[in-house]
């Protein structure tokens, strides 16, 4: 519920190609198939990556707000860490993203024991989802079919 509430939350944002380039500058021509490839593992990446956001902000939450002592449910964020680690988005935006997203779930799972430390990764964790659900964002915006593979 919490992944779907955060990806229907994903709204505008600019655009910037991250098509392939020829040697001489120009857009290189990709075939359909290549082309719907390449959407797909993009869209793949975004729902993905959303996904493994609302984990790790549903885990850190509470020890962000120092009602718990520690980031909860390490199994499952180790889980979207290897989920977003075998993503292979094309879109440059979403590159950035999965980098962002993977580096913010290692630092959690990376956090000290002790309840400072928690709290420190935990509120880090939330820092970092909410630039990469910005990144989301904007690409949503450049591919408004995105919307069509979340349920209502």
């Amino acid at each position: 519920m919490v992944v779907v509430c955060c990806v229907l939350t994903l709204g505008c944002g600019g655009h910037r190609s991250s098509g392939p380039t020829d040697r001489s500058g120009g857009a290189k021509q990709t075939s359909q198939p290549e082309q719907r490839r390449a959407h797909e593992a993009d869209n793949l990446a975004y729902l993905e990556i959303a996904r493994a956001s609302g984990t790790l902000r549903t885990n850190a939450a509470a020890a962000a707000l120092g009602r718990a002592p520690r980031i909860a449910n390490l199994p499952a964020i180790a889980a979207a860490t290897q989920t977003v680690l075998q993503l292979q988005p094309r879109d440059s935006g979403l590159i950035t993203a999965r980098k962002r997203m993977r580096a913010a779930l290692d630092a959690a799972l990376a956090a000290r024991g002790d309840r400072r430390s928690q709290r420190a990764a935990a509120i880090d964790a939330l820092k970092a989802t909410d630039g990469i659900n910005r990144q989301l964002e904007t690409y949503a915006a450049r591919h408004p079919d995105v919307q069509t593979l979340v349920p209502d």
